[in-house]
């Protein structure tokens, strides 16, 4: 499976044999990084069971920003999204998941878990009802 999202606006009525048009369920996957989410989950948990005295919020804000970089360039680059209506959400999604996940600057922020465990499904059910465009 090609990681860009096929919205209908890509197929040409000409097209014969083509790839259908991505649904719902093809979008949602193709909008989440997954691979970017798996790698700040592994370094969010590195950082947590480091020893007192290392810079544990800076260490994360660290990851979060490269990360946030990262994401589209990944995309684009490794998975071949060229499509930046598409990079944008993905980008975005990978931000509502640090949040989602206790971020770092989180502490300040009462029941910022319960709010992230919200946005979480609600970001996710809602973004693959867009089709991205070129």
């Amino acid at each position: 499976m090609a990681r860009e999202v096929i919205s209908r606006d890509d197929l040409s009525k000409e097209s014969v044999g083509a790839e259908p048009a991505d649904e719902y369920k093809e979008r949602l996957l193709k909008y989440i990084p997954a691979e970017v989410v798996a790698l700040y989950v592994a370094l969010l948990g590195i950082i947590q069971g480091a020893s007192e005295g290392f810079p544990k919020n800076e260490a994360l804000w660290g990851i979060t920003l490269l990360l946030l970089v990262g994401t589209p360039l990944f995309l684009s680059r490794v998975s071949g999204v060229k499509k930046r209506q598409q990079l944008i959400i993905s980008t975005l999604a990978f931000g509502v998941w640090v949040f989602a996940l206790g971020g770092p600057g989180a502490e300040p922020f009462p029941f910022q878990e319960t709010y992230g465990a919200i946005l979480l499904p609600v970001y996710t059910f809602f973004i693959p009802i867009f089709e991205a465009k070129r």
